[in-house]
């Protein structure tokens, strides 16, 4: 039924310039998201990319506040040196 939905508003925005139907052309992206359900590993493999945000975005705050470090020691040691690149914080 929701093939059958999809493809009849992409026929009737084919013929017909409305707005509308354009935007609803979108639902067809919505059809691969049925795969998800359906099949084993492709669900495994969400489920793992889903559960590995958390880390990642640990990793990428531990970085972030290497390269902070790194930034002020830059301000503090070259900031009389080379005003243009280490002027500021947010220079450096």
């Amino acid at each position: 039924v929701f093939d059958l939905c999809v493809v009849s508003v992409s026929y009737l925005s084919m013929f017909f310039d409305a707005p509308g139907f354009s935007h609803l052309r979108l639902m067809r992206a919505f059809r691969v998201m049925r795969l998800f359900g359906r099949l084993q590993s492709l669900r495994q493999i969400i489920n793992s990319l889903t559960s590995s945000i958390v880390p990642v975005m640990n990793a990428f705050l531990i970085m972030f506040l290497v390269m902070a470090i790194y930034a002020i020691l830059g301000v503090s040691f070259f900031k009389d040196r080379n005003e243009e690149y280490f002027g500021t914080f947010t220079k450096a």
